[in-house]
């Protein structure tokens, strides 16, 4: 896919670099719509899904914390609930 973002609708292109956007239904509201062809995904289940918009996942200072030893377990261990430095500590 192509996009210029002067103009509405993206540009489709097959793996041979032929053009093939007009292949796809276009909407005149929505635009072309390839992606919901492709994959069933429509623009709200899209945006519930796989889009996190800013302030939306703001966290306490409590819930940061757990965040970040959750996101430290998994580093070194591969699990979030298994503390590196309590496993230290049962080996020493």
């Amino acid at each position: 896919m192509y996009r210029n973002f002067n103009k509405k609708n993206p540009q489709i292109f097959d793996k041979n670099a032929n053009e093939v956007s007009k292949e796809f239904q276009i909407d005149k509201t929505e635009g072309n719509k390839f992606f919901y062809e492709q994959t069933k995904v429509d623009e709200e289940l899209f945006n519930m899904s796989m889009v996190i918009h800013q302030q939306e996942v703001a966290l306490d200072q409590k819930s940061k914390g757990t965040l970040i030893q959750k996101v430290s377990n998994i580093m070194l261990t591969g699990e979030d609930s298994i503390s590196y430095k309590k496993i230290l500590r049962k080996i020493k």
